[in-house]
């Protein structure tokens, strides 16, 4: 099973918004992590991906967790959820809506 590119696209978006929280440059954290600066770059871009000893040297420098890397932000989420309703019809939309309603109503029954 390959990768897809949206994949790579939540670890591109969350390795540059871990090292910018860390306040490290490119250069900084491919220093730390003992990687050339034009690698980070390609990882950050979506280019490429890190081996898994990559990535987990990656998340050490930034002391971080594999999740922080691999999961998308919250705002990406519904970022992402806005996109789709907008391109979609209004029946299915309206569905869609729905369905985030009764989700968001059924986690706050906790």
């Amino acid at each position: 099973m390959g990768e897809r590119p949206r994949d790579r696209g939540v670890l591109a978006r969350q390795l540059k918004r871990q090292r910018r929280k860390a306040r490290l440059t490119q250069r900084d954290l491919a220093e730390v992590a003992n990687l050339s600066p034009e690698f980070v770059s390609r990882i950050e871009r979506g280019v490429t991906s890190p081996s898994l000893e990559t990535f987990l040297r990656l998340c050490q420098s930034l002391s971080c967790t594999p999740n922080d890397l691999l999961l998308p932000d919250a705002t990406d989420v519904v970022a992402n959820f806005g996109d789709r309703l907008r391109g979609s019809d209004p029946e299915t939309a309206r569905r869609a809506i729905h369905a985030a309603e009764a989700i968001l109503a059924y986690s706050g029954d906790d």
